[in-house]
């Protein structure tokens, strides 16, 4: 099984607090309490799943970026092959969402992007939704910026959204 195959990235869209399996999300946070009793255990849980939100959150609300920092770390080895690439074929010149960009590992090999979409026939956008070299060189080609193509919730604003400003993580307590 190949290993894209083998991960949560490829059930589909999983981001942040919102949809991370929440089982992967409680198995990390939960270190600190596994040998505790099961009362003191929950407490520990509360309070760390708690910090563990407050910190993404503040890092969210603070960041000033387009994309966020773990994401834009990821994109630079795409962004940079997305420099090298010379040749583009818009499909139409009035609409240039759509258009064929060349291999560069083999000339005779275009792939199809289409930028309204978000996707292009490589097959990268659709296993991680991130831009891949041929979508980031066709939005440059076109004179806009990739970010403008990525799917929301990879920018700063829709991380911030995940972890907003207003939202307090707290639990009741039993006077509440």
């Amino acid at each position: 099984v190949a290993d894209a195959e083998q991960y949560m990235i490829a059930c589909g869209e999983l981001h942040g607090i919102s949809t991370s399996s929440v089982v992967e999300s409680f198995n990390r946070a939960n270190m600190e309490a596994r040998m505790m009793h099961i009362a003191g255990a929950l407490d520990v849980l509360v309070k760390l799943f708690q910090r563990h939100f407050n910190q993404n959150r503040t890092k969210a609300q603070r960041c000033t970026a387009i994309i966020p920092p773990r994401l834009e770390s990821k994109l630079q080895d795409t962004i940079a092959l997305a420099a090298r690439y010379t040749h583009i074929d818009f499909l139409n010149e009035e609409d240039l969402t759509l258009s064929r960009v060349r291999s560069l590992a083999n000339p005779s090999t275009a792939y199809n992007v289409d930028l309204r979409l978000i996707g292009c026939e490589c097959g990268r956008p659709n296993l991680d939704y991130l831009p891949c070299a041929h979508m980031m060189f066709a939005a440059n080609s076109k004179g806009s910026n990739c970010t403008h193509f990525m799917l929301h919730k990879n920018t700063v604003a829709g991380w911030k959204e995940q972890y907003p400003s207003t939202l307090e993580f707290k639990v009741p307590t039993d006077t509440e």
